[in-house]
């Protein structure tokens, strides 16, 4: 449903293809945002903290999305 409303908001799917969860969020419900990506995990200690950060997150309720890497028709 959020992906509809922020089509809306964009004008029309087109302009809105290829944006960032975190935009959509911010601009649709008004909430800070946080962004991690998984490129920045080289070790089993960053996997650790990756994780404790979704466990966190999840915990206290917060909104979150996720994405992929790519351009085109990836």
């Amino acid at each position: 449903m959020l992906e509809k409303a922020w089509a809306k908001v964009k004008g029309n799917y087109i302009n809105s293809e290829g944006g960032l969860v975190e935009n959509g969020l911010h601009s649709l419900v008004g909430v800070p945002v946080f962004r991690y990506e998984t490129t920045f995990i080289t070790s089993q200690d960053d996997a650790e903290i990756a994780f404790e950060i979704l466990r966190s997150a999840d915990a206290a309720g917060y909104l979150m999305g996720a994405g992929t890497a790519g351009s085109g028709n990836n």
